[in-house]
């Protein structure tokens, strides 16, 4: 039962955390900037909706570019900055409709708390590698709960769409079969049966 205790505080800790969303409209670059000193640490991960192809480009405080990613509808990349500066990330929509991008940036503030370990080095590497996992996996949940809600909305749409389609079926078909009864019972009159 300790055990448990953790867990589900880190379990309601997850509605607290959420990606940045972004619409990218066709031809369109859309950059973010992330001030970073020596040796920081940088990571982000992203994941774009309904698995459509996003460009992603990276640059150093020099203009370097250090990650270039074509045509990828997801994506995870960190780095450690070797001089202080302005690191810019960007989005390239290259296709002919918008698209919507969810990512998380990971600034050094969330590794503080590593620098607060009296321990060997290999610890604290450890213990970023771990930290970076659980990352990971946090942004991944949140890219599939941004994913499971819209495909509930795709799914009661197309529920209520069915449901119409089909009522209006039903009075269609009704009105016909009204229709042929009065018809049919018509001729027979005209005829002098009925």
């Amino acid at each position: 039962m300790l055990l448990l205790k953790p867990f589900y505080l880190f379990l309601s800790a997850l509605h607290l955390i959420s990606a940045f969303t972004t619409v990218i409209n066709p031809g369109i670059v859309e950059c973010y900037y992330e001030i970073l000193k020596k040796q920081d640490h940088f990571s982000i991960s992203y994941e774009v909706v309904g698995k459509k192809q996003v460009d992603f480009v990276m640059k150093n405080n020099n203009g370097v570019v250090i990650v270039n990613r074509a045509a990828m509808p997801e994506g995870n990349f960190g780095t450690n900055a070797m001089a202080d500066g302005k690191f810019e990330y960007c989005f390239t929509n290259r296709q002919t409709h918008g698209i919507v991008v969810n990512f998380n940036p990971h600034s050094p503030e969330e590794e503080q708390y590593l620098n607060k370990i009296d321990s060997s080095s290999e610890v604290k590497d450890q213990m970023r590698d771990l930290s970076h996992n659980v990352e990971e996996v946090v942004d991944h949940f949140v890219f599939m709960q941004s994913r499971n809600t819209q495909n509930e909305n795709v799914l009661q749409k197309l529920q209520s769409r069915v449901f119409w389609w089909a009522t209006l079926q039903s009075i269609a078909l009704i009105s016909v079969c009204a229709w042929q009864v009065y018809y049919v019972t018509s001729i027979f009159k005209a005829r002098g049966i009925v």
